[in-house]
């Protein structure tokens, strides 16, 4: 589907959020997922880019639509040391408040079986 929710957590049980934002919020996340493809020339219509070295590579994304900026700030992806894969995700939204993606146990290239490609069409 094409819906986009997202949950805090009150006395230990998940509260769905009401999202004024939730189109902006899929659109961001479409968005970074281009980016993990490598597709980072499409965004340069949407983002102001800043790349930084250091300790982990970073990709800061700042918005240019006045629309957007309502609601996301910047974008900061984080990558591995090898530079091969994505560790974090943090979206900076209006005032204080944020999201953080964090990419644990990441494998590339796992042998897969073909059965897991395998469909049952009967």
């Amino acid at each position: 589907g094409s819906e986009l929710a997202k949950y805090d957590y009150s006395g230990g049980k998940p509260r769905k959020l009401k999202l004024p934002a939730a189109d902006t919020l899929y659109e961001v996340m479409a968005q970074i997922a281009g980016l993990h493809q490598g597709k980072f020339g499409e965004q340069a219509k949407n983002y102001g880019l800043q790349l930084y070295n250091g300790e982990a590579a970073r990709l800061v994304l700042i918005p240019k639509s006045k629309k957007m900026k309502q609601f996301i700030q910047s974008i900061e992806i984080k990558f591995s040391k090898a530079l091969d894969s994505v560790s974090s995700v943090l979206i900076r939204e209006s005032g204080e408040d944020y999201t953080l993606i964090t990419f644990n146990e990441i494998s590339l290239n796992p042998e897969l079986p073909d059965s897991f490609f395998a469909t049952d069409l009967k």
